[in-house]
C-alpha cells in the first residue's frame, strides 16, 4: 500500500502569502490606533446640543409676580475637549445648562446669561465653549378683566333680504355673561373692548353656527395684540357664535280668563287691547309656535275693579318668548280695558251656618269662621247691582285637611241671581281667613 503524505505547516510559506500579510497589517494598524486613542495623552473635541427652556420657578421674578410672556427655549451647543475614550461616551444628560434669573427684577424685555457645567460623575474633560451664551426673555405681570363681548357678523348675509334678516348673534355659554380675559398687563392695559368677529363670508337661509375670532381694540379703535392672553372656558381666542335667520310675522294679542262670572266665561271680546296686534321678529320655528296669537297674560276677575271711566283698565309689561322680539325689544307694554259701564257696590256679609259652607272637613268635624262679618265689593253694571243685597251671597271656605283648633284657609263668595256680577278680592284666589275647627 502507498502511504498518504501529510502536509506540514510552513511559516515561510505563510509569510510569502499576500492575503495573510494584508490581513495581518490591518489588524496591527487597528491595534496601534486603539492603543493611541485610548491613552490619556490623546484628546479630542466634540460638540453636544443641550436642550434648554427658561423656567422662572423659585426665582425672585416669580416671587414678585412676573411671568414669561413667551416660552423661551433653545439648543445650547457645547464644545467639550478630553480623552477620546471619555468624550466619545458623553451625552447631553452629562451636561447642565443654567440661566442667571437674578437679573430679572422688573417687567420688559431683557437678556439673561447662560452657564454650562458638568452633570455627572465623569469629569475628565473640559468645557471649551458654548453658544448661545445668553437668551432674550420678556416678562410681565399678569392682569385679569371681565369684559362684555360684542359681536361682528358683517361678513354674513341672508339669501332673501325681502323676507329674512339676521337675528341677534348668540355667544357660547362660556362667555355669554362676559369674557374673563387674562394676560400680560402691558397688553391688557390697552384693551378697551373685545369683539367676536365672524370672518368667514356666508349667505344664510337658516340658523348657523360659526367660529368667531376674538379681536381686541383700544379706545381709539385700533387693533390690540392679545395673542398672549387667554379667556376662561375657551381653548383659544375663538368662540362659537350662533346666528339665527329671522322672519317677520304679525300676530294677534290675546289673553286668558280666570274666575270670570258665567255671563263672561266664554266671551272672546271682553277687553280692548292696545296694541291689539304686534309685528314680531323671530325664527320661523319660534313664530310658528305662537300659532298667530300671543297672550299678554290672564284677566283674573278676582283682581278687576273699574276706574272712573267705568272700565277695568290693566297695564302690564309683556315679556316675549325667547328668540322673539318686537323691533329690538324683548318686552312690550300692553294695556287692556275690560268691559264698559261698570260700577261697584259695597255690602256686608254676615256669615252663618246657612250661608257658609266648609269644604274638606271630615264627617265628624265642624267649623266656624273666627271673623263673622265681611265687607264685600261687588262689581257689575248699575242695573245688575241695584237689585243685589248681601243675602244674595253665599260663602265657600276651603280649609284643606285641618286638625282640631285654629286653621287657615280661603273664602270665596258666590253671587246668586246675577251671572254678570263678581266679587273683587284684590288678590287672586279669594280671601285669606282663619276658622275654628272642632271634632264632634
Amino acid at each position: 500500500m502507498s502511504e498518504k503524505k501529510t502536509r506540514r505547516f510552513s511559516f515561510s510559506v505563510l509569510m510569502q502569502s499576500r492575503k495573510f500579510l494584508s490581513i495581518a497589517s490591518l489588524v496591527l494598524a487597528l491595534a496601534v490606533w486603539w492603543g493611541v486613542m485610548s491613552s490619556a495623552v490623546t484628546t479630542s473635541d466634540r460638540t453636544l446640543a443641550i436642550p434648554f427652556s427658561v423656567d422662572l420657578t423659585g426665582s425672585f421674578a416669580e416671587q414678585i409676580g412676573l411671568r414669561l410672556v413667551d416660552d423661551v427655549s433653545a439648543d445650547v451647543n457645547v464644545v467639550i475637549d478630553g480623552p477620546w475614550s471619555v468624550v466619545s461616551k458623553l451625552t447631553a444628560e452629562d451636561l447642565r445648562v443654567r440661566a442667571d434669573l437674578s437679573t430679572i427684577q422688573k417687567s420688559g424685555k431683557q437678556k439673561i446669561q447662560l452657564s454650562v457645567s458638568r452633570n455627572s460623575a465623569e469629569v475628565d474633560y473640559d468645557i471649551v465653549s458654548y453658544y448661545p451664551d445668553s437668551l432674550e426673555v420678556t416678562c410681565d405681570y399678569w392682569a385679569t378683566r371681565t369684559l362684555s363681548l360684542e359681536t361682528d357678523i358683517a361678513a354674513l348675509s341672508v339669501s332673501d333680504s325681502k323676507t329674512m334678516k339676521l337675528g341677534e348673534p348668540v355667544l357660547d355659554a362660556a362667555v355669554a355673561a362676559g369674557a374673563v380675559l387674562s394676560g400680560p398687563k402691558s397688553e391688557m392695559d390697552k384693551v378697551d373692548r373685545v369683539v367676536a368677529t365672524v370672518e368667514e363670508e356666508a349667505v344664510l337661509s337658516d340658523v348657523q353656527t360659526f367660529t368667531a375670532v376674538l379681536l381686541a381694540y383700544n379706545a381709539e379703535g385700533d387693533l390690540v395684540d392679545i395673542s398672549h392672553c387667554s379667556v376662561d372656558g375657551l381653548a383659544d381666542l375663538t368662540v362659537p357664535v350662533t346666528v339665527p335667520v329671522n322672519i317677520e310675522q304679525t300676530v294677534r294679542v290675546g289673553y286668558e280668563l280666570s274666575h270670570a262670572p258665567a255671563a263672561y266665561a266664554n266671551s272672546k271680546n271682553l277687553a280692548v287691547l292696545s296694541p291689539s296686534k304686534l309685528t314680531l321678529t323671530g325664527t320661523a320655528g319660534a313664530l310658528a309656535a305662537l300659532n298667530g296669537e300671543i297672550s299678554f297674560g290672564t284677566l283674573d276677575f278676582d283682581t278687576l275693579r273699574p276706574d272712573n271711566t267705568g272700565s277695568c283698565v290693566i297695564k302690564t309689561t309683556m315679556t316675549l318668548p325667547d328668540g322673539v322680539t318686537a323691533g329690538k325689544n324683548s318686552q312690550v307694554e300692553v294695556s287692556a280695558a275690560v268691559l264698559k259701564n261698570l260700577t261697584t257696590k259695597q255690602v256686608t256679609f254676615a256669615s252663618n251656618s246657612s250661608n257658609t259652607a266648609f269644604r274638606d272637613l271630615s264627617a265628624n268635624q265642624s267649623a266656624t269662621l273666627m271673623q263673622r262679618y265681611y265687607n264685600v265689593t261687588l262689581v257689575g253694571t248699575e242695573e245688575s247691582l241695584e237689585k243685589l243685597t248681601a243675602d244674595d251671597l253665599t260663602a265657600a271656605v276651603s280649609l284643606g285637611k285641618a286638625d282640631e283648633g285654629r286653621a287657615d284657609g280661603t273664602l270665596r263668595f258666590a253671587v246668586n241671581g246675577a251671572d254678570d256680577v263678581w266679587v273683587y278680592y284684590g288678590t287672586a284666589g279669594g280671601l285669606a281667613i282663619t276658622a275654628s275647627v272642632s271634632n264632634n
